[in-house]
């Protein structure tokens, strides 16, 4: 008789596998499996949160995903096995391996409680491990699941416990995982396929991988908050080295899309996240601590003022200096305001306070010849440069982001299946009903600053992202009499009213920063007005070519790599990296 729980109640979709490998057990199986499960959890949660409850969320859904897809072949090759102490082994790796899906769902349902269901499951997880499944092949199989990816998600293991994340949980587990890969010799004892065969279904493997990895915006981002830049960069080091050496034992080497991939993985790091480990920690104080709990990351200032700047010395009205020359004079006076004042390089990311070493600013941009795209540029300490150098770098910034623009633009008429992969990445952030369940946060130091003054607006306020701490907004500059209280005399000044939005859970309104800014404006001013030639290379449209000529050829190689990055580099370019897109994506001529 059908069961009205089942047509009315929603199910999470990674439940329905994970009973599937359930129901192949024995009774017997089944009491090891419930008894290892109820030593492990003498609290709901067997470990202290460290860090946001939502970072443990998606790394335990990831961790649940990657378990259960991978039974699945395992499953599938078993009845294959002729019996004897190999198919025994195997069903012991089965058991173990249940048992940690097993785990990571509680722990999955603990954490999204006291909501009903987890995230739903990511479909580029499933796809990658599909090809684990969907392998008919005895022996090329065994070598896919037991000498490739038992060494991958071991080595994510190593790294969690490495840092102490869950230790109560993955000490038990990598005592499991050890066994398995030392085991691994074992199922090769029924022979090796072809080895042409299985380099190119091994090379094919390698590339299902790098595919989900380059295409996944929830995980990638969740193991690099927990890891750090440098740790996720060792990570994918000793990811490479196990697999090298692991197909050594075969007389097989990786293929060369993956020895050029991992090779540019630490360029790929580096360039799509934010760096935290030479950053301070600050310790909430009662009020911080306070405001946390009453504000999630605002969409809207929890704080908002306007001050004026004087920056009559530059005449604008008498045109003395190029039009570009206020803009870019104050993204310098902020980034030296920065450098002046520590306090103001503060943010907030997973509720945590952090200070960093150097002063990051960005330019909100409207790219030319779109109705309304809106992109922004950021700069690392921009106040050691020259004005003229600066507004060159952004003028050039700007040419690459147009083409990144147009490009994805074009393709997603060529190729209308790219669409899915915009709605993928900007899923409307309302529809993720619960805070937790949304993609974690990338940690963005920058404070933005955007000019709309052109437009002839007065008394500009913007919102804050849910990433941003401070943001400055530029209105229209006026010519007033100003009252000087030390002479008792009226002055004509030209005045720059500037919107400042900050989130109030990192900042007060008794950090004086209209002083710092006028501050820092005046010593900006001070040095461009000084007109030291510039030792900085020029930039030129050589840049600019090269770097379209290495995007097409990324294109051809791999569409769907290339063309994430293209709609990333549309919205945020970071004036500080290196502008080169996807290098690991082609080959080398």
């Amino acid at each position: 008789m059908t069961q009205l729980q089942s047509l009315i109640k929603p199910v999470w979709s990674v439940e329905k596998w994970l009973e599937n490998a359930w129901s192949i057990l024995t009774e017997n199986e089944k009491q090891i499996i419930s008894q290892r499960v109820d030593d492990m959890f003498h609290t709901p949660l067997p470990f202290q949160l460290e860090k946001d409850k939502s970072l443990y969320l998606h790394l335990f859904s990831l961790l649940t995903q990657l378990e259960i897809f991978g039974l699945h072949g395992l499953i599938k090759s078993l009845d294959k096995l002729p019996e004897g102490e190999l198919k025994i082994k195997f069903r012991q790796q089965i058991i173990d391996e249940i048992f940690h899906a097993i785990v990571f769902a509680k722990l999955t349902f603990e954490l999204s409680s006291p909501y009903s269901l987890p995230p739903a499951h990511s479909k580029g997880i499933e796809k990658f491990l599909s090809y684990l499944v969907n392998e008919h092949d005895l022996k090329t199989s065994l070598v896919l699941i037991n000498l490739v990816a038992e060494g991958w998600i071991e080595e994510i293991f190593l790294a969690l416990q490495e840092i102490n994340i869950a230790p109560a949980i993955f000490d038990v587990i990598l005592a499991d995982e050890s066994k398995h890969v030392e085991d691994s010799a074992l199922f090769l004892e029924i022979g090796l396929p072809d080895s042409k065969q299985l380099a190119a279904k091994l090379s094919a493997f390698e590339e299902e991988l790098i595919m989900m990895i380059s295409s996944e915006f929830t995980y990638a981002p969740t193991l690099v908050n927990f890891l750090g830049v440098p740790g996720a960069k060792k990570l994918f080091h000793n990811i490479d080295k196990k697999h090298c050496n692991l197909l050594k034992k075969i007389n097989l080497k990786p293929g060369k899309y993956w020895q050029t991939y991992m090779s540019n993985i630490p360029f790929f790091v580096d360039n799509i996240f934010h760096d935290q480990s030479n950053e301070s920690t600050l310790e909430l104080t009662g009020t911080r601590k306070m405001f946390t709990a009453l504000w999630e990351a605002p969409s809207q200032p929890t704080q908002s003022s306007v001050f004026s700047l004087d920056i009559t010395p530059v005449g604008f009205f008498e045109k003395k200096y190029p039009p570009e020359t206020v803009t870019c004079l104050l993204l310098q006076a902020l980034s030296k305001a920065m450098d002046n004042f520590p306090h103001i390089r503060n943010y907030m990311c997973h509720h945590k306070i952090y200070n960093t070493a150097d002063s990051y600013v960005g330019l909100a941009v409207l790219i030319p010849g779109s109705q309304d795209h809106l992109s922004m540029i950021e700069f690392k300490n921009c106040h050691n440069m020259s004005l003229p150098s600066l507004a060159r770098h952004i003028i050039f910034d700007v040419k690459m982001m147009t083409y990144c623009f147009q490009r994805s633009r074009e393709l997603q008429k060529q190729h209308p299946w790219l669409a899915d992969i915009v709605d993928e990445v900007f899923v409307p952030h309302d529809n993720s009903a619960f805070r937790h369940f949304r993609a974690p946060q990338h940690p963005r130091p920058a404070i933005s600053v955007s000019n709309i003054g052109h437009w002839g607006y007065e008394l500009p306020i913007s919102p804050l992202f849910p990433n941003e701490a401070v943001k400055l907004t530029l209105g229209k500059i006026e010519r007033k009499q100003v009252w000087n209280n030390t002479s008792k005399a009226f002055e004509i000044k030209d005045l720059l009213p500037v919107g400042l939005s900050v989130d109030h859970r990192v900042f007060d309104a008794n950090i004086p920063i209209p002083a710092l800014m006028q501050t820092g404006f005046d010593q900006v001013l001070a040095q461009m007005q000084e007109n030291v030639p510039t030792t900085e290379p020029l930039r030129t449209q050589k840049e600019v070519d090269k770097f379209i000529q290495n995007s097409e050829r990324a294109l051809k190689s791999n569409l769907d790599i290339a063309f994430r990055t293209l709609i990333r580099s549309s919205h945020i370019w970071a004036n500080y990296r290196p502008n080169v897109v996807m290098q690991a994506v082609y080959e080398d001529e």
